[in-house]
């Protein structure tokens, strides 16, 4: 939690849209022995949250539950 606290006072500080951090993930092409072995990145959902609402798009999920607790995020994006 105190990450994404400091990252939201980050991008509420700098005034612009947020750059998006993730998990270079090391995949595995051999063996799938889990549905996301082949997986190159992990997102995470709060910073996921912060590139899109930081560009005046809109979840449409957050507030019946916390997105840390949720599978999926549900974005409108606003287009310009």
């Amino acid at each position: 939690m105190p990450i994404r606290w400091v990252r939201q006072m980050q991008t509420t500080r700098a005034g612009k849209p947020s750059q998006l951090r993730y998990t270079v993930l090391k995949p595995n092409y051999k063996e799938y022995w889990v549905a996301d072995s082949d997986a190159i990145n992990n997102l995470d959902y709060y910073e996921m949250l912060l590139w899109f609402t930081t560009r005046g798009d809109e979840c449409l999920n957050c507030e019946q539950e916390p997105i840390w607790d949720s599978n999926e995020l549900v974005i409108r994006v606003h287009k310009k």
